[in-house]
């Protein structure tokens, strides 16, 4: 028994020298925005870049989602109404103020949103996995309370799965120009 009080010191010392779960320490950053009127957000790891309104032509004929083009970073960047994809009801239209650009095959594209509300910065694990999101939510793969902001809860958008989505509109797309060519 003599030996007890140190084995218990050396533990309580092991305690406070151990390091912290590692999914703990690792931090994520978010950007949270509004898209349509809904409060959402949006990784950091997965944007190349923020633009404050820009000049955005339109083309004829488009998908609905693609507002245009836009000249950025001395690129011409397609821009699309994130809330459009999303099939959030009030769509940017032209009320959009914000464009994250993101990466897509090498290609350079705009998401367009109303307001960038806050930048988050939040542990790793706080983001929860949505079961079963539907259809309306295609592209909203987690939630997460906002620290700070009473019962706040934010969709977290997963750009990964919009890109997809673009892609998927734009090859169905160009499949149904090519029927109309061939048909006519």
């Amino acid at each position: 028994m003599i030996g007890a009080p140190d084995e218990l010191r050396q533990l309580f010392d092991r305690l406070f020298i151990a390091t912290p779960h590692a999914a703990a320490l690792r931090r994520e950053c978010f950007i949270g925005i509004r898209a349509g009127g809904d409060r959402l957000a949006l990784r950091l790891s997965e944007l190349a870049g923020l633009e404050k309104r820009c000049r955005v032509v339109p083309l004829p004929g488009c998908d609905p989602a693609l507002l245009g083009l836009a000249g950025i970073r001395r690129r011409l960047v397609p821009v699309y109404d994130l809330a459009a994809l999303l099939g959030c009801e009030g769509t940017a239209g032209n009320d959009w103020r914000w464009v994250g650009l993101c990466w897509s095959a090498g290609l350079l594209l705009g998401l367009a949103f109303d307001m960038q509300e806050d930048f988050i910065q939040t542990a790793s694990t706080d983001a929860q996995a949505i079961v079963g999101n539907g259809p309306a939510r295609e592209h909203i793969h987690e939630i997460m309370s906002v620290s700070g902001k009473a019962g706040q809860v934010q969709g977290v958008v997963s750009v990964a799965s919009i890109l997809a989505a673009i892609t998927q509109r734009a090859r169905g797309a160009a499949a149904r120009e090519e029927t109309g060519k061939h048909g006519a």
